[in-house]
């Protein structure tokens, strides 16, 4: 039971009316970009709505609602009871547990992790985020599950600046940091007057160098420690010669910027070297791979495809989001006690409806581009291969070169020849990207071969390989056999229609 004080807006008016007043002063003197004004409105806007208990007892229900349509088990909150709450009286269910940060349990790590995905979906996805995630708002159920309280402070983010938001995460997580100072004005953090110090090289590599230490994680003083002043500090001194303070909080991201940077510090709590930026894994993973919008999917492609034209694949990071992905999904159904089979038998129906959907994502678009891509590359090595082995065995008083030196003059004496000689002579010609397209291939074999070594090397390997085929996936391709059918034909189709566009 939450009993409001008496009399406690006047108060916090009060309080936000001075604010307000020396809040231009504070501005000027400090020679900020930020909206110092907006900043104390956009707090302000946060206490008053926290003290209408009605409200916070709809937003705990609004969670428990989103979490339960995502099929997210792993995390809770103590359910409001309506009929017993007014506007100034909060009465919840009662939950056994104890604070996060307090626990000893072995699965504190793992909460930690819930934690940051559940503030992803709820930043990302829902759009109504959870401003106060203090270490007294964070439990750990008795029964292995993260329960968030408080549920008075939020904010809302729209689906732009969800959208600017995922960019950034995605840029960051991609070690794209180039693409960085974009981003930021994107969000809102460079002013409109400022846009011109982003095409600035300085500019650019000095945010680029910070956001850069900053993904290296460890927090603050790790951070410090890793920055070279000798590297950055006249660059920097230069830009504020040149731009003055270029950077701002814009308000609605003020909140936000609150609410992760207490999920930080729990992690770092937990683990001293704790990277935020790695943390995102999971959640962005899931988000990419089913999130059809043109954004997500320029998103996915960044992540995924580097080089001046973007053509390369980085199969390293495509296995690293493909296991992030079994990560949200082990985050999103397992708590303690819960049977390992429910987390794995999960992560496969969800690759089954990604990979085998009828109507096609942007992850199985990319499976089919590079299925396309390397098709085409290894049979035109193959074709070619098997013409040097057919020179190599040439009679012993005919040469290689003197065989194709006959086998020339004997095209050009044959017109009837020259013209599918000349188009199997183009189809076995390198293509610009069949380095790059057999280096993926090869990274992908070596990745897939260290999966199933170190599956046949667990504690039960090769029969424990068996018995999960026979009790998970067998049952789960048969009861999804119409559907993967469906989406296999459909699948196909596309891929013969890039394997087309490849060769011709």
């Amino acid at each position: 039971v939450k009993v409001q004080r008496p009399d406690i807006l006047p108060e916090i008016c009060l309080d936000l009316h001075l604010l307000r007043q020396v809040a231009p002063a504070i501005k000027e003197r400090n020679n900020l970009n930020s909206d110092v004004v907006g900043l104390v409105d956009e707090w302000g806007r946060g206490f008053v709505s926290e003290l209408d208990y009605r409200r916070e007892a709809q937003n705990a229900l609004d969670f428990l609602e989103a979490m339960e349509r995502r099929g997210v088990e792993s995390v809770t909150t103590a359910r409001p009871l309506m009929e017993l709450t007014s506007g100034r009286v909060l009465v919840t269910e009662w939950v056994d547990g104890e604070r996060l940060e307090g626990s000893s349990q072995e699965d504190v790590s793992k909460l930690c992790g819930v934690a940051l995905t559940s503030f992803l979906i709820m930043l990302l996805d829902t759009g109504t985020l959870h401003s106060d995630p203090h270490p007294g708002n964070l439990m750990r159920s008795s029964d292995g599950r993260l329960v968030i309280l408080d549920w008075g402070l939020t904010t809302t983010v729209t689906e732009e600046q969800q959208y600017a938001i995922i960019d950034y995460i995605a840029h960051l997580v991609a070690e794209d940091f180039d693409q960085v100072p974009r981003d930021l004005v994107a969000l809102g953090f460079i002013p409109e007057s400022k846009l011109a110090a982003v095409e600035d090289t300085g500019v650019a590599t000095a945010l680029s160098y910070i956001f850069r230490q900053l993904a290296g994680g460890g927090g603050v003083k790790k951070v410090a420690s890793r920055v070279n002043v000798a590297d950055i500090g006249v660059e920097v001194q230069d830009i504020q010669a040149r731009y003055g303070n270029i950077l701002q909080i814009p308000a609605y991201f003020a909140y936000i910027l609150r609410a992760f940077s207490v999920l930080e510090g729990i992690g770092l709590q937990n683990d001293p070297d704790y990277k935020i930026v790695q943390a995102c894994y999971p959640y962005i993973a899931r988000r990419l791979f089913n999130d059809n919008s043109e954004r997500a999917k320029n998103a996915l492609r960044a992540m995924l495809y580097s080089g001046p034209d973007r053509r390369r694949l980085n199969a390293r990071r495509l296995v690293k989001l493909a296991r992030a992905f079994r990560t949200y999904t082990n985050q999103k159904v397992q708590k303690v006690g819960a049977s390992s089979s429910l987390a794995e038998s999960e992560v496969l129906r969800e690759a089954i409806d990604i990979l085998f959907s009828r109507d096609g994502n942007h992850l199985q678009d990319v499976i089919l581009r590079e299925m396309a891509r390397t098709a085409d590359t290894v049979a035109r090595r193959a074709v070619a291969q098997a013409g040097e082995l057919a020179f190599s065995l040439a009679p012993p008083g005919l040469a290689p070169p003197t065989a194709l030196l006959s086998l020339q003059q004997a095209l050009n004496s044959s017109p009837a020849l020259q013209e599918p000689m000349g188009m199997l002579s183009a189809l076995t010609a390198d293509a610009e990207d069949d380095e790059d397209v057999m280096d993926a291939f090869n990274v992908l074999s070596e990745l897939l071969q260290e999966e199933v070594a170190a599956a046949a090397a667990a504690p039960r390997g090769a029969q424990g390989l068996q018995e999960a085929a026979s009790s998970q996936l067998l049952p789960l391709l048969q009861a999804k056999a119409p559907e993967i059918g469906q989406g296999f034909l459909a699948a196909s189709f596309r891929f013969n229609e890039y394997l087309v566009a490849r060769v011709s």
